[in-house]
């Protein structure tokens, strides 16, 4: 098989002195993807205004032990204390209470280009960069009222300092400045943790190869101040946390099986595995993902061991943490192991630019190709639609020009936090209201409910955030009860306008 000559070679060499302004250019649009959406200023959908209920009305030790929205995981104390300072003193406007989530994109996508260059080889960098700075989930958090993109932000700031521990002397002092950071970011975000027993992984090995008692020292001090914070933690809020049945109801799918007891407790693995190459991290083809992810673990083993340490071992340790069901693996819960993710994948095509064998520079390059492809996409569409989830607001804006005087409103639950939140906004706060019951066990129970709007000549219907058929079951019902006239709708939002003073009994 042929070997690649300088004649190649140098071709090859051609592109290097523009990895630099890639880096840049790539840094400058992430950045710009992510400001542009923040401004763009979508509604805040049920989980947002549900958070932004609780943080303006409860305390801080009430809010660290009450389940968040949608039943995920308790906020951070120190996240939950930072918005709701920000909120007492600039309000709840949604430029305000996503501020902190943009910025941290943004600057996390800055760390993140410094981060790639002291690991990878400038092919590499450029591909972790696209990853990073084009994903779907990363731009879409970035602008949400939500914690994930600072867990992102510390995430990569930790792994970025951790890097410089591999090379350089720990002292007292930095073991000291090492340990009160890494006890603070645990309070202002949960994933740090994970992260944290990275580090103390990668400082565990250097005392064991280097064997200096000044150097063991330090990191014990560093590793103390983290055992403090986290035993404060755990008393103050985990431990409430981990007794809510709740949690463990909504994320049983989400818990490793430990130990696996059947087949379908092995096919957790490949199967959750699968999922987080998807959402969050934003790769469509998971197979080829993992083939990636596989040779970059083996390059950074091989060549990068403490690299290895710091970048594998957060998927291990929260792995066991779902295996002791302290903590899902799913979804945006471990958003913050995207950037470890496509660091991993960008140094196993690095692997294969390395060989020398063509076919495996080619395989390498149609990989690569590949796995950008979606992301590429992604910032194409970004530049064109709003990111959106529940898009209330422009179903009431076009509500308030149709709506009359002698209309009736009936809200589904799922929509009754975002429309209370923007009713006032759009002067809907003054018309006749029938709210919804919530019965996902036995939808019959709506049908009572509607039974309170027959013979209303103008009754308009109210959906958002929308639990399976919940939709289709209500409307055609009322369809069947009444004349549908009108309709308004929007992204994960809708309005419809009935006339129910059509008689006809019978039940879908």
């Amino acid at each position: 098989m042929p070997r690649f000559g300088p004649t190649m070679k140098n071709r090859f060499k051609f592109f290097m002195p523009l990895s630099g302004l890639a880096t840049v250019f790539l840094v400058v649009l992430g950045v710009y993807l992510r400001i542009s959406q923040y401004l763009l200023n979508r509604s805040l959908w049920l989980d947002e205004i549900v958070a932004l209920e609780k943080i303006s009305h409860f305390s801080i030790r009430e809010l660290a032990q009450c389940v968040s929205p949608a039943q995920s995981l308790v906020y951070p104390v120190g996240y939950l204390a930072f918005q709701k300072w920000i909120i007492h003193f600039w309000g709840t406007h949604e430029y305000v209470l996503r501020l902190s989530a943009v910025l941290s994109g943004s600057a996390s996508v800055i760390l993140f280009a410094f981060l790639a260059s002291r690991i990878l080889e400038k092919k590499a960098r450029i591909i972790a960069l696209v990853f990073f700075a084009f994903s779907y989930s990363l731009i879409f958090h970035s602008t949400e009222f939500k914690p994930y993109a600072s867990d992102v932000l510390i995430t990569v700031a930790l792994l970025l300092y951790g890097l410089s521990l591999t090379k350089e002397e720990l002292t007292i002092k930095r073991a000291v400045i090492l340990g009160g950071a890494g006890g603070l970011v645990m309070w202002f975000s949960h994933p740090a943790v994970f992260i944290l027993g990275a580090l103390a992984a990668v400082l565990l090995e250097k005392c064991l190869s280097k064997k200096d008692r000044r150097e063991i020292i330090s990191s014990l001090i560093a590793v103390s101040f983290w055992l403090v914070s986290f035993g404060l933690l755990y008393l103050f809020s985990f431990r409430k946390m981990g007794m809510r049945v709740e949690l463990k109801e909504y994320w049983s799918a989400a818990f490793m099986p430990l130990p696996p007891k059947s087949f379908s407790d092995l096919l957790w693995f490949p199967l959750s595995f699968r999922d987080f190459f998807l959402d969050p991290g934003d790769i469509r083809y998971p197979g080829v993902g993992l083939v990636a992810f596989i040779l970059g673990g083996y390059a950074f083993f091989r060549k990068q061991r403490p690299v290895f340490l710091l970048l594998l071992m957060p998927f291990l340790f929260a792995l066991l943490a779902s295996g002791l069901h302290k903590y899902p693996f799913e979804g945006r819960v471990i958003l913050f192991l995207s950037p470890l993710l496509y660091l991993v994948c960008a140094r196993g095509l690095q692997f294969l630019f390395e060989q020398s064998w063509i076919s495996l520079k080619i395989i390498g390059a149609l990989l690569a190709a590949l796995l950008i492809l979606h992301p590429v996409q992604t910032a194409g569409k970004c530049f064109v639609y709003r990111m959106a989830s529940e898009e209330i607001k422009s179903v009431l804006s076009g509500l308030q020009k149709k709506i009359q005087p002698e209309d009736r409103i009936y809200l589904y639950y799922g929509a009754g936090p975002a429309f209370h939140h923007y009713a006032k906004m759009y002067g809907l706060d003054q018309y006749p209201l029938v709210e919804g019951c919530r019965s996902r066990t036995d939808w019959l129970n709506y049908l009572d409910d509607l039974e309170v709007l027959r013979n209303s000549p103008r009754v308009w219907v109210i959906f958002s955030h929308v639990f399976g058929g919940e939709e289709e079951y209500i409307s055609d019902y009322l369809d069947m009860i009444g004349r549908r006239l009108d309709k308004i709708k929007a992204y994960g939002a809708c309005a419809y306008l009935f006339n129910l003073q059509k008689k006809s009994p019978g039940i879908p």
